[in-house]
């Protein structure tokens, strides 16, 4: 509960709970003192466990409250926290003894038992003489605590570190759609101190998080805010839509269909884009509009169909197998204009440009074939052909690859139509499946039963009654020659029976609109 409220509500919220609880118990001891507090209107079991869990509540606000202030297992609390949870506690659990004494069972079994001589046992040395003190120099105490930590002039959820007042940030910014961006729901305790700046004065949220950042927030005018750490100052992706993808998120799978952003921050005319564990990928100068990839170490090409100096045949191939926005052409100066590299990010394929060869460096010995077409799977052209890059007078001849990508897969709207695509706006893992085109067998070699699982499915999607120019058999019959070698005798992987799944996806949606007739008319006739 208590960390749904920190979430939703803010640190502020934990507490405002602690304050109120310490009113509660204050309130009833101060007037009662330990005894007679309690009305008969409830049983002496149900105010039992009403108080167990008021302190249980009160223990838990104390220990996020103390994590807050104290990440460091090392440091010492100040007494104030400590001091007060026993006080509220010992005050608890004193009203539970008042209650067992006053119950008609156990009442009588605890004549000579006194809670002062307990207190001996407990390893609370530095304690222990303030729970031996009369119950009415208690509150004496209590004020003593108060006037030597300024609590009585402080707002209600303010904190105390070192003498310095503390509170946690405002709904204004915790709601803001750029600081969810930057921490999400992470909530801090900061400082809040007003400054001057040119001319006027703005009011700073600042802190240290766990990793001992430095971290400045302020509110704007127009509703912006100012985020800034170690010097640099956060920049919404908002303000760069006009990037590249591949400069914003960290690339989509479909299985978990979850985009992970990376942030921004701007410093000395530069933009340094970080993943999740704040790692520098790539660095945007803005004085000579250049992009340097750290990953790399070589600088970026703007990849378009007018931005790419190189011939419009490289662009297409490329442009075709991949979604343009996570293609990264790569030079090695600033003032280089030829590309050197191809960069493939979200399928992690790397193609090195020498002269008029593209030469992979995933596949050793192969290169980017110039011929890109192949005598099968008629209704695919979303793939590479890589060729054997070898100089030899060695009579064996080495076969030709065929690079699949792993996308999810959509029909063209044609009833008659055969030719599928896949959506590039997501990719599965792994990335892609290679084949090997073997021009003696007439087949394509996987070396994976998940590969050849693929490629029965991309058979099966693309199938016509024709014959195939390559295997000789139409769609449906190879399909099911490659099925007849995916037999195991063992379980399918995830990944296997994810694709196996594929086969039935069309039957499937037909069998969810069947099954909710089936429920309507059921309904109508009931």
């Amino acid at each position: 509960m208590l960390d749904e409220i920190t979430q939703d509500y803010g640190f502020n919220r934990v507490i405002q709970v602690s304050q109120l609880i310490e009113d509660l118990v204050f309130s009833i001891v101060q007037e009662n003192g330990f005894r007679n507090w309690w009305s008969d209107e409830k049983s002496n079991a149900e105010l039992a466990r009403i108080l167990i869990r008021i302190a249980n509540l009160y223990y838990n606000c104390s220990a996020i409250v103390t994590s807050q202030l104290y990440p460091d297992q090392n440091c010492t609390y100040e007494p104030i926290y400590y001091t007060k949870l026993v006080l509220i506690l010992f005050s608890l659990f004193a009203m539970m003894e008042d209650l067992a004494r006053q119950d008609k069972r156990l009442g009588p079994s605890l004549t000579d038992y006194t809670i002062s001589t307990e207190w001996d046992k407990i390893s609370l040395q530095s304690v222990i003489p303030q729970l031996a003190l009369p119950e009415r120099k208690w509150f004496g105490l209590i004020d003593n605590i108060n006037a030597y930590f300024k609590l009585s002039s402080t707002d209600v959820g303010r904190l105390f570190k070192n003498g310095y007042p503390l509170s946690g940030l405002p709904s204004r910014i915790l709601n803001h759609s750029h600081y969810k961006e930057c921490f999400g729901t992470q909530n801090f305790l900061v400082d809040v101190t007003d400054r001057n700046v040119f001319g006027q004065t703005l009011r700073f949220y600042e802190t240290k998080t766990k990793e001992s950042v430095n971290i400045r927030l302020s509110l704007l005018s127009n509703d912006k805010i100012w985020i800034e750490a170690k010097n640099q100052t956060f920049v919404s992706k908002s303000y760069l839509s006009t990037l590249p993808k591949f400069l914003l998120e960290n690339y989509t799978h479909f299985e978990n269909d979850k985009i992970t952003f990376y942030s921004h921050w701007y410093e000395n005319d530069k933009i340094f884009i970080k993943n999740e564990d704040k790692i520098v990928k790539y660095e945007i100068d803005l004085n000579n509009n250049e992009i340097y990839s750290n990953e790399n170490q070589k600088f970026l090409i703007p990849f378009t169909k007018d931005g790419f100096d190189r011939s419009n045949g490289l662009y297409t191939t490329f442009s075709r197998f991949e979604d343009e926005n996570y293609i990264l052409a790569l030079k090695n100066k600033k003032e280089d204009s030829e590309p050197v590299m191809i960069y493939l990010p979200r399928l992690n394929l790397k193609f090195k440009i020498e002269g008029t060869s593209i030469i992979s460096e995933d596949f050793k010995d192969y290169c980017l074939s110039k011929d890109q077409h192949i005598n099968t799977l008629c209704g695919l052209s979303q793939y590479l052909v890589i060729e054997p890059n070898i100089q030899s007078d060695n009579p064996m001849k080495f076969n030709r690859k065929i690079i699949i990508p792993y996308h999810p897969i959509e029909r063209k709207q044609s009833v008659f139509s055969n030719i599928i695509e896949f959506n590039l706006q997501k990719v599965g893992r792994p990335a892609y499946f290679s084949y090997e085109i073997d021009q003696n067998l007439e087949c394509l070699n996987s070396e994976t039963t998940a590969g050849s699982l693929y490629l029965a499915l991309l058979y099966f999607k693309t199938a016509t009654l024709d014959q195939d120019l390559f295997l000789k058999m139409n769609g449906y019959e190879i399909c099911a020659e490659i099925l007849k070698t995916c037999w195991q005798n063992c379980q399918y992987s995830d990944i296997e029976f994810n694709i196996i799944l594929k086969f039935f996806e069309k039957y499937m949606s037909r069998f969810r609109k069947t099954l909710v007739k089936l429920c309507w008319f059921r309904r109508i006739n009931v």
